[in-house]
Order: C-alpha cells, then structure tokens, then sequence
C-alpha cells in the first residue's frame, strides 16, 4: 500500500511501472549456438530515460527506480513515524470526504468549490 495511492504497481502488469520500477518481458535466444543462463522469458528491469537530480539526462535498467526515490524515501519516513508517534502528529494519507448531498457534474479541467 502507497502513502498515496498512485494506481500503479498491478502485479499482472509490471511493465506499466510502479515506485519499484518499470518491468519488460525479457525473453532468451534460444538459437543452440548461443548459451545464455537463464532458458526461461522473465521480467527484468527496462532501459528507461529519466532526468537525474544533476538535470542531466541518464539512459539505463535503473534510471525508472530514479524518479521515484524522494516520494518512496519520504513514504517510508512516514511509515516510521506511526511506530512513534501518537496519530495526530504523523502524516497518513489524504483521505477524500464528499460532504454535499447533491449530486456534482463537471468535466476535465472545471473546478470545484
């Protein structure tokens, strides 16, 4: 469970991505001449494209971790603190409250008062 759920991270689909990454199905050659390890498809880290704290763009099976590490490292933090803290003083997640009775119609984009 996130401190925020984000929708990502369905185990059934691990190449949409998630806070631990963005997954594709690696699959082995399976010509004889070429010996590879692993004879079984499995789903590895993808080659991803994110720009780094240095404002630099970095191409690697790491970089989809990258974007994540300060909301997943403050996640945490507030995990921890629950174990410490009495209620009120550790951050939980928003939880949304609809008070009107009426019904809201709005589209993409309006706002809401």
């Amino acid at each position: 469970m996130y401190l925020i759920n984000n929708g990502l991270g369905n185990p059934d689909h691990p190449n949409w991505g998630s806070w631990g990454g963005r997954y594709e199905l690696y699959r082995p050659r399976t010509e004889k001449w070429f010996l590879e390890p692993e004879t079984r498809p499995l789903w590895n880290n993808a080659q991803d494209e994110v720009e780094g704290n240095d404002g630099s763009w970095h191409t690697n099976n790491k970089a989809t971790i990258w974007r994540w590490r300060e909301a997943y490292q403050n996640d945490f933090v507030a995990r921890m603190d629950w174990t410490i803290k009495p209620y009120e003083q550790a951050n939980h997640p928003p939880v949304v409250k609809v008070s009107n009775k009426k019904m809201i119609t709005a589209k993409v984009g309006d706002r809401i008062d």
